[in-house]
């Protein structure tokens, strides 16, 4: 006999906590690839259409999408007049434009390089070579600091989360869910990014795309059990309140993989800081602070330990990339070389001159109890 497969929907909603109150969603299907979770403590909805869920505060909507999906499914609200009227408050009391908020300078940085990529091809390859490739050097460290752990740990139909995935070029290469058999939850407050990543996985099973703010995560407690986070905490706006609500997400056990750039322990006059700064990272987009280590560390210590802590990049790795990246990238042997020269710096000029030390770590995180 055939095994009926669960709508992965229905399943996700056994995890999924809602936006505005915390308390449990259901899952009401239309057709494949559309629907909403309905909460039934505040009324709220969240969209589902072509795949992607959108579970972002009322705050950060407006009237434009919940109108456009009432018309298109109209038939469906007729049946059911208790969504019908949830959905037709919701759209009452969105605005038709919104205040610009935190992230929207961010995203909007994003979304410029997803329409520039696009102009210049199609192709979702061709796309990936324009937006922010992941270099070997972070693909390398990655891979053996932090993906070889969740490989080993990780277990069949299992909830990986990755905050602020944008092109999932790390988790592609290294822990796709096309080759490990896991449920990977793609999120991104960039609508854009979401879409262009579905160019790769497509409507798989195990794949569930949700537009979010990493901030703001619509999971139960100790509903997910391991998250991915790669450079994306120095990009919120409260970072270590926002871990401790990242960990709370967590299962007991569970994992959270961490690559952050954090402040360096060193004392300049502000002026030649900021040029060292400029040098050494430059800004990108529009929030680029970074986290405080000695606050980051306190929190992961006492909320569980760490499997894995390896702090890189000083600025000897800084000067390498600039002069030699293309070479350092098309070799192996030069990759492993510019690594240990950075180790070596940080272990001797490092220790004497805090300007040379570290400037990110890679962490893989276990929660305790």
């Amino acid at each position: 006999m055939e095994k009926i497969k669960i709508d992965k929907y229905i399943q996700l909603s056994h995890v999924l906590a809602c936006i505005e109150c915390g308390q449990e969603v259901s899952y009401l299907k239309i057709n494949e690839g559309n629907g909403l979770f309905y909460c039934n403590a505040c009324k709220n909805i969240n969209l589902l259409e072509k795949n992607i869920i959108v579970c972002l505060p009322k705050e950060y909507e407006t009237r434009y999408i919940y109108w456009n999906f009432y018309k298109t499914h109209a038939n469906f609200l007729e049946k059911n007049r208790k969504i019908k009227n949830a959905l037709k408050k919701i759209i009452q009391s969105l605005p038709e434009k919104r205040q610009s908020l935190w992230e929207d300078e961010d995203v909007s940085y994003w979304n410029k390089l997803y329409a520039n990529a696009r102009k210049i091809s199609g192709d979702a390859k061709m796309i990936e070579e324009h937006i922010d490739a992941v270099s070997g050097l972070r693909l390398y460290t990655r891979e053996k600091y932090l993906f070889r752990t969740l490989q080993k740990i990780y277990k069949k139909n299992s909830y990986v989360l990755e905050i602020g995935c944008g092109m999932a070029q790390t988790v592609k290469r290294i822990f796709s869910p096309l080759s490990y058999d896991y449920t990977y939850i793609a999120s991104d407050y960039s609508h854009n990014a979401l879409t262009y990543l579905q160019k790769t996985f497509g409507k798989r099973n195990n794949v569930i795309y949700i537009q979010c703010l990493g901030n703001r995560l619509p999971f139960k407690a100790s509903s997910l059990d391991s998250i991915i986070c790669l450079g994306v905490l120095h990009h919120m706006p409260k970072k270590e309140m926002h871990l401790k609500d990242i960990i709370h997400t967590l299962r007991k056990h569970g994992l959270l993989i961490l690559n952050e750039v954090y402040l360096r322990d060193y004392q300049l006059p502000d002026f030649f800081m900021r040029q060292v700064e400029k040098f050494i990272e430059p800004q990108h987009s529009a929030h680029e602070e970074r986290v405080n280590w000695k606050k980051m560390k306190s929190i992961l210590s006492t909320k569980g330990t760490m499997l894995v802590e390896h702090h890189e990049y000083s600025p000897t790795r800084t000067l390498l990339v600039r002069l030699f990246n293309n070479q350092i990238e098309s070799s192996i042997t030069l990759t492993k070389l510019c690594l240990l020269l950075d180790e070596l710096t940080i272990k001797t000029i490092g220790k004497m001159w805090k300007l040379f030390d570290a400037g990110a770590c890679l962490i893989v995180y276990k929660k305790g109890m």
